[in-house]
């Protein structure tokens, strides 16, 4: 198998478009779309990257043998604790606090490409397909600056009417308004929502998916 159809491999698994598998490697789409093509060899740099970045299984890389990613799932009664999987959907539907999160824990996940996030939740519907499916897990890295968002980014987004949402943010009608985008937006209609209404914003980070807990 070649490298360039190992990092194809790879993106698939991670759930990322070109754009966005580009943009967490710090490199423009042209260039991670010519190591896809074959047209140009993936440097080590790169490869380097997979592993300790998005934990790719060196094992994998040199010989297809095992999981092509390395993710470690402990249970809730685990001592050595990493970041908690919350019994949670986003999507839409009541809102538990989350002071309230460690009586829904069911998991813990150490994964370094999320160091920042707070805790793992569940996707629920297809708005967001093919970016993310019905069952998968993201990340959530709290966003205390609403004017620091970056737009074009999925985030979780928790109003204070008791919804919580997992939608692409764009900039609204003014500095007061956002417009949260479904990815499947053929069949999703924007979103307006004044910055006011929103309680809590969380980064989206992900997906994960295969995964067992």
């Amino acid at each position: 198998m070649t490298d360039s159809e190992k990092i194809k491999i790879v993106r698939k698994r991670l759930g990322y478009t070109q754009e966005v598998f580009a943009k967490a490697l710090g490199i423009e789409q042209g260039t991670y779309s010519d190591y896809e093509r074959g047209r140009t060899g993936v440097p080590r740099k790169v490869v380097e990257l997979l592993f300790y970045k998005f934990n790719v299984s060196k094992d994998w890389w040199q010989s297809q043998e095992g999981e092509v990613i390395v993710i470690t799932i402990k249970p809730p009664e685990s001592n050595d604790k990493g970041i908690p999987i919350l019994n949670q959907d986003f999507t839409a539907g009541e809102v538990t606090q989350f002071k309230d999160f460690p009586e829904t824990i069911v998991g813990y996940i150490y994964f370094a490409t999320f160091k920042n996030c707070i805790a793992f939740v569940s996707i629920k519907g297809n708005s967001m397909f093919p970016l993310y499916t019905a069952g998968d897990l993201i990340g959530l890295e709290p966003q205390t600056d609403l004017s620091h968002i970056d737009y074009g980014h999925p985030y979780g987004i928790v109003t204070k009417g008791g919804n919580r949402f997992v939608k692409i943010i764009r900039k609204g009608k003014d500095n007061n308004h956002l417009v949260l985008r479904s990815y499947n937006s053929k069949d999703y209609d924007d979103i307006d929502i004044h910055k006011n209404d929103i309680q809590t914003l969380y980064k989206a980070h992900g997906p994960i998916r295969d995964h067992h807990y």
